[in-house]
Formats: structure tokens, sequence, C-alpha cells
């Protein structure tokens, strides 16, 4: 029996109706759809149309939204100029190698022999040979002096004339030395008239002609240049001037039986000689950075208390480190400062690594100050190419557009580092540790402020996000 209490629920008609007649509500749909269509578009809530863009504003947004897109661009259209101008750079090298000045001093000098007067053909030979023949007169700028007055310049250092083109070399007043010995000519002579072979043998004849080059004037320039260069005099002297010019003049004034006894006593030894250059293993070490990263909460005090302390112990160390690599390759630090080498070697080092490192750290804090760390890697290839490209030969045989090395901290590094090396001379010496001091405290000021300001423009756009989702 049913309930009296329970109420039976109502029911709407239409609910009726579509239990009873299922298609009718697929038909209702259907006509509040077109109702939906046909309400007039005043009654639709339509949102503004944009307005377009101008060409200062797309620029902008293109640019934030591409920023390396103008860099790739950019390297594109710059890569054929740099090809053509280092081609340019290679073939002018042959032009600017004339540049390069040889000091050549002649003291050979006729003398009488048995109530002969013989030239010094020796002597006469060597500068046909450098003024005379074109092929050779683009490898070098060779000024040949007058014996006299360069002998008073050298009694006014109390120096013998040889030991004078030694000290012009070493000051730098010159890029080479081109020595004649006196009476050169009469020591051919005498041994070709007494048919004595030891004078050949012994090498002695090897001291008559001296090319004085100071080996750490430049380390690349020695294999590249001074040895090739070398090598074309010789084999131009001994092809065309030695046989012709010296010893046959020298043999057509000895007699007959004289000739015969030359020839009998004939020695074939060969006594060849090996230039073998110093190979150095400090150009890697040249290119050690120290490289830290801030982050957006670092600080101006952090800066000051922590980070410069960190860097300078570590730039301590690379400078240790670069002992272990001289003793590895044997390389001797007393050779100018005695057993103080080492500290001043290291002292220069850590100059440099000092100056480099300041120059990378300002320029990253800017890259991650404006989230542009991508950059990061450019900036490092065009650093270390900037500074190699500056040292890889010497000013003279280079365009003037490469010295701006001057300036550039692993050019002065390079030159104190021949000081150490190789004793060369230390009048600039003081300039190059002045350019590397220079950098050091430009840079550490400098990135204080930067600092500062990458500090306050981290927490300006913190404060802006935050205020951003505060009102979201």
């Amino acid at each position: 029996m049913p309930d009296p209490k329970r109420e039976e629920p109502e029911v709407d008609p239409l609910d009726s109706d579509l239990a009873q007649n299922p298609n009718s509500r697929v038909s209702n749909r259907r006509k509040e759809k077109e109702q939906e269509e046909a309400e007039p578009d005043s009654q639709i809530d339509h949102k503004p149309a944009k307005t377009p863009l101008t060409w200062k504003e797309r620029c902008q947004e293109y640019y934030q939204q591409h920023p390396l897109l103008l860099l790739r661009t950019s390297g594109l259209l710059l890569l054929p100029w740099v090809l053509v101008h280092l081609l340019g750079v290679h073939l002018q090298e042959r032009h600017k190698v004339p540049e390069r000045q040889v000091l050549v001093v002649n003291e050979d000098t006729e003398f009488d022999y048995d109530g002969n007067t013989v030239q010094p053909y020796l002597g006469n030979a060597i500068l046909d040979m450098l003024v005379n023949n074109e092929t050779l007169s683009y490898l070098g700028d060779f000024h040949i002096v007058n014996v006299t007055e360069f002998g008073e310049l050298a009694a006014s250092h109390n120096n013998t004339p040889y030991e004078e083109v030694l000290r012009q070399v070493h000051h730098q007043k010159f890029w080479g030395g081109l020595y004649v010995a006196p009476n050169s000519t009469e020591l051919i002579y005498d041994s070709f008239y007494t048919a004595n072979a030891t004078f050949m043998t012994s090498g002695a004849i090897n001291q008559t002609i001296t090319m004085v080059y100071e080996t750490g004037q430049h380390f690349s320039a020695l294999s590249q240049y001074i040895f090739k260069n070398l090598n074309y005099i010789g084999e131009a002297w001994l092809r065309n001037y030695v046989g012709r010019e010296v010893y046959g003049p020298i043999l057509s004034l000895l007699n007959e039986t004289q000739r015969g006894r030359l020839v009998s006593r004939a020695c074939a030894k060969r006594d060849p000689a090996h230039l073998r250059p110093l190979g150095l293993a400090l150009q890697l070490q040249l290119l050690r950075r120290d490289i830290r990263i801030h982050e957006e909460e670092d600080r101006v005090q952090e800066l000051l208390v922590l980070q410069v302390p960190h860097l300078a112990a570590a730039r301590v160390a690379h400078g240790v480190g670069l002992r272990v690599d001289v003793e590895g390759v044997r390389i001797s630090t007393s050779v100018t400062f005695g057993k103080s080498g080492f500290l001043v070697l290291w002292m220069f080092v850590y100059l440099f690594i000092s100056a480099c490192g300041v120059i990378n750290e300002v320029v990253m804090q800017i890259c991650i100050a404006y989230d542009k760390k991508e950059l990061i890697a450019p900036w490092m290839v065009f650093n270390i190419v900037s500074n190699v490209s500056s040292t890889f030969a010497p000013f003279v045989l280079m365009p003037g557009f490469y010295r701006y090395g001057y300036a550039m901290p692993m050019y002065n590094a390079y030159e104190a580092l021949k000081v150490v090396f190789f004793n060369t001379w230390k009048g600039h010496l003081g300039r190059n540790i002045g350019i590397l001091v220079v950098w050091i405290v430009v840079g550490n000021v400098v990135l204080v402020f930067i600092t500062g300001w990458a500090s306050r423009r981290a927490k300006r756009i913190a404060n802006e996000k935050r205020s951003q989702q505060a009102k979201s």
C-alpha cells in the first residue's frame, strides 16, 4: 500500500513531454542555437580590436624576441670582410718585411801580402749582395753604417764594434745585426796561400760573418721570419757570391804550385749547423681566466668582503700553476733576475690573470643583468682573439690596425715575460706593468658600480614580478 505521508514530486509538463518524446529535446536545442544566431550584434560582447603596431613598436618587439638574430646577421655580413682583411694582412707581410731594419757593420779591409794589395773580397761581396740583390732587399732594410763613426760610437760606450752591435740589437734599435769580422779576407787568403785547411775544418771561418738576433724579441717571429729569411740569404750567398766573388779572386792570386798543394790537402769534412729555436709552452697558460657568474642576489658588500679575496686567491694559485708548467718544460727563470726570477714571473702572471679576469667579470655582470647569458661565449671568443692577434707577429710586420695591442693585457704580459726568460731590454717593462695595473684598478672600480647597479636592477625586477602576481 502506498504511504499516505509520502508526497509525490511535481512533474514538469515539459519534462514529461521530453520523457515521452526524446526527439523534442534535440529540437529544442536547435531552436536555442538558432535564437542565439538570430540575436543582433549589439547584444554580443565583442572584444575591442587591436590597433596596428607602429614600425618602431614592431622593431622593439622583434628585437626583444630574437636578440641573437641581429648578431648572427651582422656576423654573416662581416665574415667576408674579415676573410678579405686577413688575406690582405697575409699579402702585406711581404711588403712590410723591408720595414724591419738590420744593422750591417763591415770591418773587413784590404791588406798587403808579399808586396801585393789584396782587396777585402769577403766584405765587398756581402755589401754587393745586400745592396744590389733585389730579391734580398725584400727581406729587410739593411742599414750599412760607416765603420769609423760606428767605432767612435762603440768607444763612447766602452764597447768593441761587435759588442756595440749586440747592444744596439738588445736595445731594440734594430731587429738584427750582420757583422763582418776584421781581416776576414786576409784569414781566408792566408789559409789558401799556405794550404792550411785547419781554418776551414775547425769552424773558424764561421766567425768571419755573424748574424745577431735576440731570440726573445718576439717568439713567433723567430721561426716565421728570421730563420726563413736567414736561409734565403745563406742560399743566395753560397750559390751566387762566395765562390764567384770571394774564393775565385783569391785563387786567381795563387800560382799553379800553390793551387795544387791546396787541392791535395782539401778535406771533405762537413760541419752542419742546426738551428733549433726554443719552444715555449706558455701560450696556453696566458689564456687562463677565472670566471665567476654572479647571481641576482649578490650584493656589493659580498663582492668586497668575499669575492675579491676569493678571486685574488684563485689568481695566485694560477700563478703557482705556471711554475709547474715551466718546470715541466725545463725553462730557466733565473736568466734575468737570478733566484728571484720565479717570484717576478709569478707577479707578472698574477697581474695578467687579474687584468683579464676583471674585464670578464664586468662584461658577464652586464650580460647576466640583462639576462643575455648566451652572449658570454661570443664575448670570450672575441676577448681571446683580440688579445692573441696583437701578439701573433711583430707590429712592424702587421698593419697599423693591430697597434691597439699596446693597450691589451696579453701583449704587455707577453713583453714582460720576455724579460724574465730571455733577458731582453727592460726599457718598456715599466710601461707594461703600468698598463696591467691600470686595467686592474679601473676594472675593479667599475666592477663595484656594475655589481651595485645589477643588484638594484634585480631587486626592481623582482618587486615588479611580485606586484604583478599580487594584482593577478
